[in-house]
């Protein structure tokens, strides 16, 4: 309640007691204390919200009408871990007749749900993010009807989405301008990222339809290609991600990712342009350049012995200084027993997808992991600022090696979505932003803190996990 100077503890007041009990509930409430984790939502938003749309609800005739139909022109899936409910992101690709591609990331329109100003929309903005702890449910940042049933992009539903529609060619290259537009859509399946890997992989599941069969695998063609293309040699590495060796799925999971992150860098771009004030852009600048050439220095002989590594230490042929003993190539480079017998076992499988895998991934190789690792030490954290208050050098996202990017992908769980989806109607409708630039500073600063304390409470729920697991 408050320190005086003459007091040497703070003055507070009891407001909970929790019993010293060893298990994971008992963990599981201190740390959402800690972390001030909301058990329920304010007032009567979530009593509202269960009021106004139901279970089985659908889409209105009058919003049908304003915006474009593709519930039978398109043939749309998601691809999410099997337990998820809660389905931002869909995709839909068709063939033309010149051989390029019109791809379409559609994205669940949470800003029609979410009237700005009102009390549900103060509750999204105060709590900012989901959380997805360990052990135990979501604690979502929108009512459970809001973000498992209505906004959810479930299948063989109608929905309402901001869709992002990409041309490319056969080689991956973007053609044209994209463009956006209010959609309504309609999922024809629920993949897992098991099941799009597998029909990568060229096996047929009998569970889903052809057509979308034939969809996933000509997006994850283009999908490779424009990773290729924006990283260069580091698209062979992808970061280990114990989801995803749970989940399985490494194609898959680069399949959504690449999309993503297109859609984010495409809005970036549309929005800075048309709003150049008031974009919530999120920055990553380069490490400091001090601390960089110290890096460089002390890793100058594994140039060219890593392709996470090609872009900091490029392979310069002839470039190592002959008076520097470090800056000689090393002998061998040493690798873990155990990835060395599974190199062995794809080796006698013919499985050059999985070698190549394991090859590439620094993790797996001491002395290019604690590179890696050191690298990304002294690397900025990426938050997000206002574009109002920088310089376009400063916009640049670093890791992504992209000059503009923002979170359009998921407004089910994240709310600076939510205020991005909002600049992009106002921009489809040819409308003046619903915001200042002091506002959208304010929910940037407030997101970065948010962000930081839901990766710190999903890391604490985790480590509460392990621990209970092995009592």
């Amino acid at each position: 309640l408050k320190w005086t100077p003459r007091y040497v503890y703070p003055l507070g007041v009891v407001t909970d007691v929790i019993k010293p009990e060893c298990t994971v509930d008992a963990g599981m409430e201190i740390l959402n204390n800690r972390f001030n984790v909301p058990s329920k939502y304010r007032g009567k938003v979530e009593e509202d919200v269960n009021k106004r749309y139901f279970v089985d609800w659908q889409v209105p005739t009058n919003e049908r009408r304003e915006r474009k139909d593709l519930t039978r022109t398109h043939v749309v899936f998601t691809v999410d871990p099997p337990e998820a409910m809660d389905l931002d992101d869909a995709f839909s690709i068709q063939e033309n007749p010149n051989g390029t591609y019109d791809v379409g990331i559609h994205i669940a329109d949470v800003s029609a749900f979410l009237p700005m100003g009102s009390d549900l929309d103060k509750e999204a903005h105060d709590r900012a993010t989901s959380l997805y702890p360990q052990t135990g449910k979501p604690v979502h940042m929108i009512p459970k009807r809001l973000s498992e049933v209505v906004c959810s992009l479930l299948p063989y539903r109608d929905r309402l989405t901001l869709s992002l529609f990409v041309n490319f060619d056969s080689s991956g290259e973007v053609v044209g301008e994209a463009k956006l537009e209010r959609c309504v859509v309609h999922s024809r399946a629920k993949l897992s990222y098991k099941q799009a890997e597998d029909i990568i992989g060229g096996f047929n599941d009998m569970s889903v339809p052809p057509n979308v069969q034939n969809s996933v695998r000509m997006l994850h063609k283009l999908a490779a290609a424009r990773r290729e293309k924006r990283l260069g040699p580091s698209h062979l590495y992808h970061r280990p991600n114990e989801d995803e060796d749970e989940q399985g799925g490494k194609r898959a999971h680069i399949m959504v990712e690449e999309m993503m992150i297109l859609a984010n860098t495409k809005v970036a771009q549309v929005l800075v342009q048309k709003f150049p004030e008031v974009t919530p852009l999120r920055c990553q600048q380069p490490p400091k350049k001090e601390k960089f050439e110290n890096w460089k220095t002390s890793h100058a002989a594994l140039s060219g012995c890593s392709v996470a590594l090609s872009k900091e230490l490029p392979n310069d042929e002839g470039t190592h200084d002959a008076e520097r003993d470090d800056s000689s190539p090393p002998d061998d480079i040493p690798l873990f027993k155990f990835v060395w017998d599974e190199i062995r076992f794809a080796a006698l499988h013919g499985d050059l997808d999985r070698i190549q895998q394991l090859v590439c991934t620094d993790e797996n190789h001491p002395t290019l992991a604690r590179a890696l690792l050191q690298l990304r030490g002294i690397h900025d954290r990426a938050v997000f600022r206002c574009s109002a208050y920088q310089s376009p050098e400063q916009n640049q996202h670093y890791s992504l090696n992209e000059a503009a990017y923002t979170y359009f992908s998921s407004p089910i769980r994240r709310y600076i979505d939510v205020v991005v989806h909002r600049l992009v109607v106002a921009l489809i409708e040819d409308k003046p932003s619903p915001y200042t630039s002091d506002e959208v500073g304010e929910i940037c600063r407030h997101y970065n803190n948010m962000e930081v304390n839901a990766k710190a409470y999903e890391r604490e729920t985790l480590v509460l996990k392990l621990a209970y697991d092995w009592m």
